[in-house]
């Protein structure tokens, strides 16, 4: 008895609470449905704009506040009293401490000195590598540096070598180059490699000249076979030119007869096309279906329109025809707010001033009210259907 004792109670618990909770959703949506959402605007235009306008809803729980003066708007909400954004709001950066800024420049010199350390180690290395290289290449040659003194027996002989050098004017030249050590322990012979390059350096540099005046030669020959082949097809090109222009002639006129072609088509489409929205127009059906949407959207237009407008606007075009237009299209303006809102048109000076202050509410249930009879309407249910099959006949073109 005890255990279903305590079931029930938990129970009965769980029950209350999703009663309260039910019941707090269905009185959210009946406030939501039925307190209206209001708004104030006051509008003042002389040598600057000045707009403040609020909104609020269910005793200011919501409210919003909009300013635009100097052409800066200022957009303020409030939730419960509680400012939830605020467009003049400047987020305020995060101002780091100084003993952490220390701390970072002091980290950034130590790895900048590391870097220039390194750098300094690698330079010292290439360094020696290069001399390693060179005292190799020198032990190669066969001509190293000795510390030890020079024997009385060490001889230097020389050894003349003749050279041949070609000039431009195609002579011949000798030329005698000595260069050679012997050292007595070695007894190594003359190296005469480096006469010989400068020789064959001599002949590739006369050869270039002949290449040279070889080819200016040939290149006066090419320009004067040009001459005389340009003088020859000049003939040839002047009928070419005749040839080219009739063809040409040809084919804008083609090109002329298949644009007309695609004009006068869309013209027959654009015909056809328009007898089909006439007859749409025309339909008795889809014409009440019209008169049923532009009653809801004046329905809508008029509850959302503010029921109380008061102050002036006295504007001026600075021409009378014109001022007088504008009059005509504010007219309906007397109609709803005559008794406290007037209008001053000035036919000689342009002019444009205003003090306007506007009230007005938007409930959401006369909105759903006036969708849900749209929406269930037999003439909006045809007019709908005929805007579909009118979109598969003229827009794509079945």
């Amino acid at each position: 008895m005890d255990m279903l004792h305590v079931i029930g109670i938990i129970l009965k618990i769980i029950g209350i609470l999703l009663a309260v909770l039910l019941g707090t959703l269905v009185m959210v949506i009946l406030l939501a449905l039925f307190v209206p959402v209001r708004y104030r605007f006051f509008i003042k235009k002389r040598d600057d704009m000045l707009i403040d306008g609020k909104v609020h809803w269910l005793l200011h729980l919501i409210h919003g506040h909009f300013v635009l003066e100097d052409k800066k708007p200022v957009i303020i909400l409030r939730i419960f009293g509680i400012k939830v954004f605020d467009s003049t709001r400047v987020k305020k950066e995060k101002k780091e401490k100084p003993e952490k800024a220390k701390v970072k420049k002091a980290k950034k010199d130590r790895n900048k000195d590391k870097e220039a350390k390194g750098k300094e180690r690698k330079v010292r290395d290439l360094e020696k590598k290069a001399a390693d290289k060179k005292d190799k290449l020198a032990e190669h040659t066969g001509n190293p540096i000795e510390k030890s003194k020079e024997t009385p027996e060490t001889v230097q002989k020389e050894k003349q070598i003749e050279k041949t050098k070609i000039t431009s004017e195609g002579k011949e030249e000798s030329v005698v180059q000595t260069k050679s050590e012997v050292k007595a322990d070695g007894k190594q012979e003359l190296t005469v490699k480096e006469t010989l390059k400068q020789g064959q350096s001599l002949k590739e540099e006369t050869i270039s000249k002949k290449d040279v005046l070889s080819e200016k030669q040939s290149s006066s020959s090419q320009d004067e076979s040009a001459e005389d082949s340009t003088e020859k097809t000049k003939k040839v090109s002047f009928f070419g030119k005749i040839r080219d222009g009739i063809k040409k002639a040809i084919d804008t006129l083609r090109n002329l007869k298949e644009k007309l072609q695609k004009i006068l088509k869309i013209i027959r489409d654009v015909f056809e096309k328009k007898n089909l929205v006439m007859a749409f127009l025309k339909d008795e059906g889809n014409k009440s279906g019209m008169k049923t949407i532009f009653a809801s959207l004046w329905g809508i237009l008029k509850h959302v329109s503010p029921h109380t407008v008061e102050g002036y606007f006295k504007y001026g075009t600075g021409d009378p025809y014109t001022t007088g237009e504008a009059l005509a299209a504010l007219s309906f303006v007397y109609a709803m707010y005559g008794d406290k809102f007037s209008i001053e048109p000035d036919f000689m000076n342009k002019v444009f001033e205003a003090e306007v202050k506007v009230r007005g509410r938007v409930r959401l249930f006369n909105l759903l009210k006036i969708g849900i009879k749209l929406w269930r309407d037999e003439h909006f249910k045809y007019i709908k259907k005929s805007i579909g099959k009118l979109k598969e006949e003229v827009i794509d073109g079945r």
